[in-house]
């Protein structure tokens, strides 16, 4: 029976100190974040942000004068080359070959 009385005694020694432990340690934590909330608390109430007013600035900016199309100063009208021969299939040579015209570089 020596041996039951030793464990009950142990365990009420333990049970003693864990809920001395859990005291304090409610009590720590309670005053830590009552203190840190009273100074997060504190700053927010003094300290208040002064933002800066944004302008905001429009600014028109005048439409570019639209320029008339300059009309060239004098007509410039293609040639018209007359280039009958080479699609017509009449032969006036004695040739049997076909004849190709090749078209002449324009004087500017």
């Amino acid at each position: 029976m020596s041996f039951s009385s030793t464990a009950l005694e142990q365990r009420e020694k333990e049970l003693k100190t864990l809920t001395t432990f859990l005291t304090y340690s409610l009590i720590g934590s309670l005053t830590l974040d009552i203190g840190l909330l009273a100074s997060g608390i504190s700053n927010l109430v003094t300290k208040v942000p002064q933002e800066e007013p944004v302008e905001i600035t429009f600014v028109e900016i005048p439409p570019e004068e639209i320029k008339p199309i300059e009309q060239p100063e004098e007509d410039i009208k293609p040639k018209v080359v007359d280039n009958s021969q080479s699609f017509t299939s009449t032969n006036n040579n004695s040739d049997s070959s076909p004849r190709v015209v090749l078209p002449q570089p324009q004087k500017t």
